[in-house]
């Protein structure tokens, strides 16, 4: 039960730790300021960072058949099967 605990705590920490894909791009590109300058590779519309790392997001999710709703409810089942702290 103690390593549940610490695992839970660590993953706690990792989502402290996370940074949008906005900031991660600005490490390398400073004077990016959240102008829409990203593109899919069919072209159209622009997008900001941010942006376009949800679509992408999105469009991953339906080529795996499935919803962000339904990844975090098998996300929560795993943690239920495993014994996670809280369940």
């Amino acid at each position: 039960m103690m390593q549940m605990e610490i695992i839970a705590a660590n993953e706690e920490k990792l989502k402290a730790q996370q940074v949008s894909y906005e900031e991660m791009y600005k490490r390398t590109h400073p004077d990016y300021n959240g102008e829409r300058i990203f593109r899919t590779i069919s072209g159209g519309q622009l997008y900001t960072a941010n942006e376009i790392d949800e679509l992408l997001y999105k469009e991953m999710l339906e080529r795996m058949g499935t919803t962000e709703e339904q990844e975090q409810q098998k996300r929560e089942e795993w943690r239920k099967q495993m014994g996670y702290p809280g369940y």
